[in-house]
């Protein structure tokens, strides 16, 4: 207003040559000046609004993301307890993306880069969707026999290569554990191939489970299904072995019948159930987050969080106590930033699931050395 007043102002203009003086009167109009200091002031409030607004989206796409993440881990709860079978969620890996611990790329593990302290350069996947999963039924189709395992055969192709032969014997020894079994007529290599059977599976012998530590595809004629290495050794040996095949021994400790052995096999994609994505630009963090060890391989195929239906999370995953996610931002991951760098430039949330209750929350990173502690301490947004 005392603008607007100052222009409207009549200008004095005084005539020396005749002793007058007469009054004008200046139009509504603003001059070019003027204009040019208005567009100036607009265009500088303008990029303060559209930065303040971009920090605010930014922020806003993870704490987004952190609230997606806990309704979809609490939804699997849910629907475990409605179904009263197990329910849970897979995390889906971006194949296109993934955190690296050589930030500058010089081949060396430089102070600052090992995130999981264990001295080596590490490339760590992240999960950019989830969809929901059910319990799959246990395979039980053909026979198994189980076989005592050779010490000396590293790699499990039942020859005497170089540097096997440790007492120098000239012969492949057999460890009194049984570890070994073969299956016959079990399709397990078809499991394998669609992700259904994998290492850390279980296995039922008999009276007793066991725990699937490897495969030994070997090839041979005759055996076309892949040998599974056990842990812990076979309990149920018998009295004396049998040889099999008699031109190259494996003894045989133990078979099982149809029915009589089961190996679990992973959940299923559960009907019409679509992957659900995060925010454009926002990843779970795998290598910052707290999850099982084997989660952080590039190389394991499934990453499941499977509910019972009282709501605990089930198997090895739910023995972790406390499961801390980390929603980061897609450039900060590239950029092989920390948490708390200072040249982040997106924002961080923390979900954390208490495995036994099922209970879920979402917290913001303690600014200190344990950006955990108010996910810990049950600080919640």
């Amino acid at each position: 207003r005392q603008l607007i007043r100052m222009l409207s102002r009549p200008s004095i203009i005084t005539d020396r040559s005749v002793g007058c003086r007469h009054e004008t009167f200046r139009g509504g109009g603003f001059t070019l000046v003027e204009m040019l200091m208005v567009i100036v002031i607009l265009l500088i409030l303008m990029s303060v609004t559209v930065s303040v607004v971009n920090v605010s989206l930014d922020g806003e796409r993870v704490r987004s993301g952190s609230r997606q993440l806990q309704s979809l881990l609490m939804g699997a709860r849910d629907r475990a307890s409605h179904a009263n079978m197990p329910r849970g969620i897979r995390f889906e890996v971006d194949p296109s993306i993934t955190r690296a611990e050589d930030v500058n790329n010089n081949g060396q593990l430089d102070a600052g880069e090992d995130l999981n302290g264990n001295n080596s350069l590490d490339v760590f996947p992240v999960v950019r969707s989830a969809v929901y999963i059910g319990a799959n039924d246990n395979w039980r189709q053909g026979s198994v026999a189980v076989h005592r395992f050779y010490t000396e055969d590293l790699d499990n192709d039942f020859v005497l290569d170089a540097g096997e032969d440790a007492n120098g014997n000239g012969q492949l020894d057999v460890d009194r554990r049984p570890c070994l079994v073969r299956g016959s007529f079990t399709e397990w290599q078809s499991l394998i191939a669609r992700g259904q059977l994998i290492i850390g599976s279980r296995i039922r012998l008999g009276s007793r489970w066991y725990t699937i530590d490897s495969f030994a595809n070997l090839g041979l004629v005759g055996v076309p299904d892949p040998w599974i290495v056990i842990s812990p050794p076979f309990q149920e040996s018998s009295s004396s072995d049998e040889l099999f095949p008699s031109s190259l021994p494996r003894p045989v400790v133990a078979r099982f019948g149809e029915g009589d052995y089961e190996v679990t096999l992973m959940p299923r994609v559960l009907p019409n159930a679509r992957p659900v994505q995060f925010p454009t630009g926002v990843l779970l963090d795998i290598g910052l987050s707290k999850l099982p060890t084997i989660w952080s391989n590039p190389n394991f195929f499934t990453r499941d969080v499977m509910f019972s239906p009282r709501g605990s999370v089930v198997g090895d995953t739910g023995a972790r106590g406390v499961l801390h996610f980390l929603l980061n931002d897609q450039i900060d991951i590239i950029g092989g930033r920390k948490p708390l760098d200072p040249a982040n430039e997106g924002d961080k949330r923390i979900v954390s699931l208490f495995t036994r209750s099922g209970y879920v929350t979402t917290s913001e990173l303690f600014p200190g050395t344990n950006i955990w502690e108010y996910a810990e301490t049950g600080a919640t947004e």
